[in-house]
């Protein structure tokens, strides 16, 4: 990612110490919603494009992988099922939930684009 030399050594550093010592927070508040609290989509958002990043480097995705089958069951299937309220905004106006299936603005909040990314680069890098 970096072109100069003190850039390559903080890139370096970033991914093998401080990006590492993330994925504990990160992991603790992704858990909030199986656990029956409450979280927001902006911030489940921001952690799973967090992972995503994670899956990329292999001093993250080592701690990541014995994780996988929580992060695949509990964090992202659940959010890209259909809610309640999406099936009942599709029925009665299925043009408001086309759009608001395909809002731009979805990717910086709706946490359902980001655990589609997660999945696909964790199957495009990762799957063996």
């Amino acid at each position: 990612y970096a072109d100069d030399v003190t850039s390559k050594e903080f890139a370096k550093y970033f991914a093998s110490v401080v990006a590492p010592q993330f994925l504990g927070p990160v992991f603790e508040t992704l858990n909030l919603r199986p656990t029956g609290q409450f979280c927001t989509d902006r911030v489940v958002h921001l952690c799973l494009t967090f992972v995503t990043s994670a899956v990329e480097l292999s001093a993250t995705y080592k701690l990541l992988k014995p994780h996988l089958e929580f992060l695949l069951f509990q964090v992202c299937f659940p959010v890209l099922c259909l809610s309640p309220a999406d099936v009942e905004c599709f029925e009665n106006d299925p043009i408001e939930f086309v759009h608001k299936q395909n809002s731009p603005l979805a990717d910086f909040y709706d946490p359902r684009l980001s655990a589609v990314t997660l999945v696909k680069d964790l199957v495009n890098q990762r799957g063996q």
